[in-house]
């Protein structure tokens, strides 16, 4: 019996160790994720670039059309399971709670309009999925991975910027920041 406790205590002590490890591995990703930002001249504090991007529906959406809006800008590729995970978590939670929060989706992965049109009608996505096809925006932005997530105020003030997807905990403070 002591045998099997001892184990269940190093097998416990284990995972809470990982867990502490990733949750400053993530901490870190996100510190980089502000620093890059400064690096390319768009820091969390400051105004989110206007862009105009045609969606897979053939409609062109720029940034500016929401303007007075808050903003979830969404970096994805149909593909990335990560995507798959925190997309669908964030349109249900704005659905829900934050109404007034706009969510643009921006596929910078090269995908075809059919593959995102396909992807867009499972997920029962009701929010713009504009393609950037030269990486324009993704290079604006400085993109570097999938999904990517910008929160933008009503004011146009970039809030947060977020690699890889993140706790529902996580996308609420998000969205506080940007509604509040």
């Amino acid at each position: 019996m002591k045998k099997y406790f001892l184990i269940l205590l190093i097998v416990s002590i284990t995972i809470i160790a990982s867990c502490k490890n990733q949750a400053n591995i993530n901490n870190q990703i996100n510190t980089n994720a502000a620093n890059e930002l400064e690096e390319f001249g768009i820091s969390i504090g400051n105004k989110a670039p206007d862009f105009e991007l045609r969606g897979y529906d053939g409609k062109t959406i720029s940034l500016s059309v929401y303007k007075g809006s808050p903003v979830v800008l969404d970096f994805f590729a149909s593909w990335c399971p990560y995507c798959n995970n925190e997309m669908p978590r964030i349109n249900k939670i704005v659905n829900e709670k934050y109404p007034n929060v706009k969510i643009i989706a921006i596929n910078d992965a090269f995908e075809d309009a059919k593959t995102i049109e396909a992807w867009a009608k499972e997920k029962g996505f009701d929010f713009p999925l504009l393609v950037d096809p030269e990486g324009k925006v993704k290079a604006l932005y400085a993109i570097r991975g999938h999904p990517t997530t910008i929160y933008i105020d009503k004011e146009g003030i970039i809030k947060d910027k977020r690699y890889g997807s993140g706790a529902n905990a996580v996308i609420e403070e998000n969205l506080k920041k940007i509604t509040t």
